[in-house]
């Protein structure tokens, strides 16, 4: 981060990302942050037959993983005692409560939301921000290169995958050419003369039809 770069994009978490962006602004580089954080899930469907879901939940995952070092690993104690803190997060009431609970911390980079609601799924979009949304299923997103996938607020800005990652590191150089065969004197001061100020108004104003007639002699 020294050295002078056109664009920098970091996946990480948010303490390093706060450092990225520090070093960055030293050149001015644009930066790209996708920042780990809290994903939400929201499940409406575990209510009166929670206990027999969750007890089907268990026996899936014991019939398709049979042996311990099948299984993922989780880091370090450090990053266990974090994620085991958020199975003991508060759960709400109601599901619509959900959307509130979500909204109330961090925008997060992703939300999962497991249900055959199309109402609760309007609104989770409409009324969440978050870098994505993924209805009833997890992490798929993030392997499409049809979507965009980055953060928003504290889980990153800047999106890439497929196309997206040529968009974010190509720059959108404007050019333009014209000839020397027409040129409007109005572009020109003094500007104490009326009728050019108004044909500059009707330029700002991409009012070209009023623009033609001002300059007949039609309009002011």
């Amino acid at each position: 981060m020294e050295h002078r770069w056109d664009k920098v994009l970091f996946t990480g978490g948010a303490r390093v990302g706060r450092i990225i962006m520090t070093k960055a602004a030293k050149h001015l580089t644009p930066v790209a942050l996708e920042l780990g954080s809290k994903c939400p899930c929201i499940v409406d469907w575990l209510d009166s037959k929670r206990d027999s879901q969750i007890e089907l939940l268990k026996s899936t995952v014991e019939r398709l993983i049979t042996k311990p070092e099948d299984m993922a690993r989780i880091l370090n104690e450090r990053q266990f005692n974090r994620l085991s803190g958020l199975l003991e997060d508060h759960k709400v009431k109601k599901i619509e409560d959900s959307i509130e609970f979500v909204s109330s911390r961090p925008k997060p980079l992703a939300i999962y939301a497991f249900s055959t609601s199309e109402p609760l799924k309007q609104r989770i979009v409409k009324e969440t921000s978050s870098g994505s949304v993924t209805f009833n299923d997890a992490i798929v997103q993030y392997g499409l290169e049809s979507i965009p996938f980055g953060g928003v607020g504290q889980s990153g800005f800047g999106q890439y995958h497929g196309k997206y990652s040529f968009e974010m590191f190509s720059h959108k150089k404007a050019v333009f050419r014209r000839s020397f065969l027409v040129e409007f004197m109005f572009r020109y001061p003094p500007w104490n003369d009326d009728s050019k100020l108004g044909m500059l108004r009707h330029v700002f104003r991409y009012d070209y039809v009023s623009l033609f007639l001002a300059l007949l002699g039609l309009r002011r």
